[in-house]
């Protein structure tokens, strides 16, 4: 039986922490989106994750985080 490294179990504890916090994230907030998150090692051994996010996603996430930091909202494409 293979075992996963502690690399390959932290990033996909990484990708599924992400996971949650993204969907309660958008849902308090009425966005309905869909993304997919792909745990894995980079070359220099380190946990990691890929984000794919459609626009209407991704326009919620980044006019939250410029909210955050006192940026105006970015323009989000239709």
């Amino acid at each position: 039986m293979r075992y996963l490294r502690d690399s390959d179990q932290q990033a996909l504890r990484l990708a599924g922490d992400l996971d949650k916090a993204i969907r309660q994230w958008l849902a308090q907030r009425g966005v309905d989106g869909s993304w997919t998150i792909s745990p894995y090692v980079d070359p220099a051994g380190h946990p990691a994750v890929l984000v794919k996010m459609d626009a209407h996603a991704a326009g919620a996430m980044a006019a939250g985080l410029n909210e955050l930091h006192g940026h105006g909202a970015p323009r989000v494409l239709p």
